[in-house]
């Protein structure tokens, strides 16, 4: 199995912050384990 860590500072709606989540989700859909790493843990996309 394939690991995937993304780093960012925080999830704040952006569209930059949607497509790191679309495509966390999208590979964790393909079985690849996926770390989202935020330095801070807020933002719109947390939920």
């Amino acid at each position: 199995m394939s690991t995937l860590a993304i780093f960012a500072p925080n999830l704040h709606g952006g569209g930059a912050e949607r497509a790191m989540v679309n495509l966390a989700r999208g590979f964790a859909e393909r079985g690849v384990s996926v770390d989202l790493v935020l330095v801070k843990a807020e933002g719109a996309y947390l939920t």
